[in-house]
């Protein structure tokens, strides 16, 4: 957004992202304020060793998190979230987006508000606090837990799928015991 070459080349030296190395952690910052009140977008592709846990808050834009043995915490607003190929621990807070969650093999946690959520083939547990437009679930090898203002849910694997939206819920294959209490919504279980 800047009005010439030499002050847009003068904005990106002021943002260059900053690396901060304290033993055993990294940090990095985006450093998009450093130019001042200005328009700034950043790209980072960012590769370290797959085994390495891995700790994301990022306040606007898209994150994307893929491939890691480690634990993942990722805290986003306003940008959507993917994450996929994880054998630690995940744990997503959303605010203002959306989310695609597939392939973790240990527990998943999720909170916050936003747009749409798909999270399919965790072999962990999955708990899910907040307020999301659309909810679908598939495959989930262990129990499950889902709580709203309008919606309590509980149960012990999904062989199947479930889809949530505002006034619908449909599930197949839910292993019990199974608690649902709700308000306002049509529900429809199979098998």
């Amino acid at each position: 957004g800047a009005e010439n070459q030499q002050q847009a080349d003068n904005w990106n030296r002021a943002t260059q992202p900053q690396v901060e190395v304290k033993g055993s952690n990294v940090t990095l910052k985006a450093n998009n304020e450093g130019a001042g009140d200005h328009g700034i977008a950043i790209d980072l592709d960012i590769a370290i060793p797959r085994k390495a846990p891995v700790s994301i808050n990022n306040r606007r834009g898209d994150v994307s998190v893929v491939g890691r043995d480690g634990d993942v915490n990722i805290a986003n607003q306003r940008g959507d979230v993917t994450a996929s190929d994880i054998n630690g621990k995940l744990s997503v807070s959303l605010d203002q987006n959306s989310a695609r969650i597939s392939q973790v093999t240990s527990d998943v946690s999720l909170d916050g508000h936003g747009d749409e959520v798909s999270i399919e083939d965790v072999q962990g547990t999955l708990h899910i606090h907040g307020e999301f437009d659309d909810l679908r679930l598939e495959k989930i090898s262990k129990d499950v837990a889902f709580r709203s203002e309008r919606t309590d849910l509980e149960f012990a694997r999904l062989d199947g799928d479930l889809d949530m939206d505002s006034g619908d819920l449909r599930a197949s294959d839910v292993f019990g015991p199974l608690h649902l209490t709700t308000r306002s919504k049509d529900v429809r279980l199979e098998d």
